[in-house]
């Protein structure tokens, strides 16, 4: 059962959550800031680094081999540095996502508590209801000649029927 009030439950509980986990793993302006902060810089740092190391004078096969393992290593660094910076998100991520489903299962628990108590507490109520009488309904054409009758008609129009 969804109500306004399991809602506003839902949304207290998962703030109460999310203010566990320390600012710098939720996800917020500022963290999704500094993290792309972070890859732009590494990404920088490694641009400089490769384009300074090629630009060596002197160019023979040692020397080339020996610039092709730095600039790979380079990238390796980089790609550690950038794995981190993704990990972080997808820490935080799963963190703001058990904060949610800690909440949903609170809220789920807490409206299936409400609705035991009002199952509890009305259903002496629903066994003594009598449901109304269904009127009879009047036919919309007479039911001789087939003539469209109004709301107020007590004899068809065209045949003269009793209705």
């Amino acid at each position: 059962m969804r109500s306004k009030a399991n809602d506003e439950y839902l949304e207290q509980t998962f703030q109460d959550n999310l203010k566990r986990i320390p600012p710098f793993l939720r996800i917020s302006k500022v963290t999704i800031g500094v993290g792309i902060a972070l890859v732009v810089v590494i990404l920088i740092g490694l641009a400089v680094v490769l384009v300074t190391r090629t630009s060596m004078d002197s160019y023979d096969s040692l020397t080339l081999l020996e610039g092709a393992v730095n600039g790979t290593g380079y990238i390796l660094v980089a790609g550690i540095l950038v794995g981190i910076v993704l990990l972080w998100f997808v820490a935080c991520y799963a963190l703001e996502k058990s904060a949610y489903r800690k909440a949903s299962m609170a809220a789920a628990k807490m409206a299936e508590l409400e609705e035991e108590h009002n199952r509890r507490e009305y259903e002496p109520l629903l066994n003594t209801y009598i449901a109304p009488k269904e009127e009879k309904k009047r036919p919309d054409f007479c039911p001789e000649c087939g003539e469209i009758l109004l709301e107020d008609d007590t004899v068809c129009p065209k045949c003269g029927a009793k209705i």
